[in-house]
């Protein structure tokens, strides 16, 4: 399936040059669905090898939730807590050691400097490879430290941006393998349209063109302006009640960002109808 790239005049490119002229139709219709504003987000599970389990579920269906907040906490929080009260105890033993190898370095500097009872350079240089030890072991356990850290912020899956919680794909107790979708949400305070006009049609839409959300969901239809017009030929996946209507089955997805997006608040997945005004432009 050939995929054409897009101009910045038109959304979609005319055929060929030296193709005839088409007079645009007044107006392209095609099917449309509401969704929250730059689509549906997938939250999934830390990536590697291992397999977890949801052992709590923070939030439910509908919820608004904010960046940031917790949403599940998987069965790893509760040892990794453990390993990172642990890792930070070998942080502070190795900053103690260094500390008092810092003191006995310089206490045996000033030895060496005196008259009264100096020691050796043997002594001194076995004084300076402790501290150098010292200072090595910190470093090793403050990188333990952090790792462990990065573990268990990982065993707790967060809230990327506000928006609402559209479905839980796993309830508590539940397995969760790396890349599995366990969370969907979106921003539904922000809708837009995605309509999907037929192949034959997409070459008269253009960005900027005005267009109607209409459903009989909604008591009024909602403006709006064509924002994007997704540069492939795809299948279509919103299907009219009447099969004559879906012998056409490419089509080319047009996002309609609304004029006021606050009509259709919380209608996410709602289906209708876009006509986009192409003002009978010749093509």
């Amino acid at each position: 399936m050939a995929v054409l790239a897009l101009g910045t005049a038109q959304a979609w490119p005319a055929l060929a040059q030296d193709a005839p002229s088409v007079q645009s139709p007044a107006r392209v219709s095609g099917f449309a669905r509401l969704r929250p504003q730059d689509g549906v987000r997938y939250l999934t599970g830390p990536a590697g090898d291992t397999t977890y389990r949801i052992s709590k579920v923070l939030v439910h269906e509908g919820e608004m939730v904010t960046a940031g907040q917790p949403l599940l906490e998987l069965d790893t929080g509760g040892p990794l807590s453990a390993t990172v009260a642990l890792a930070e105890a070998g942080v502070t033993e190795a900053e103690v050691s260094v500390n008092f190898a810092q003191i006995d370095i310089e206490r045996k500097s000033r030895l060496r400097k005196s008259s009264v009872s100096p020691i050796s350079q043997s002594d001194y240089d076995t004084a300076l490879q402790t501290l150098e030890l010292a200072k090595a072991q910190l470093v090793t356990a403050q990188k333990q430290l952090d790792y462990d850290k990065i573990l268990l912020e990982q065993s707790v899956i967060r809230a990327p941006t506000d928006g609402m919680i559209l479905d839980l794909n796993k309830r508590m107790g539940e397995g969760v393998i790396a890349g599995e979708d366990l969370i969907e949400m979106g921003d539904v305070a922000h809708m837009e349209a995605l309509a999907e006009i037929f192949e034959t049609k997409a070459r008269f839409v253009a960005v900027g063109q005005t267009a109607r959300f209409e459903s009989p969901a909604l008591a009024h239809p909602v403006s709006g302006k064509v924002l994007r017009v997704l540069p492939k030929v795809t299948e279509t996946t919103i299907y009219a009640t009447d099969a004559l209507e879906n012998l056409e089955k490419r089509v080319v997805q047009v996002v309609i960002a609304l004029d006021r997006p606050k009509d259709v608040l919380l209608l996410n997945g709602f289906q209708g109808t876009v006509l986009i005004e192409t003002r009978g432009a010749a093509r």
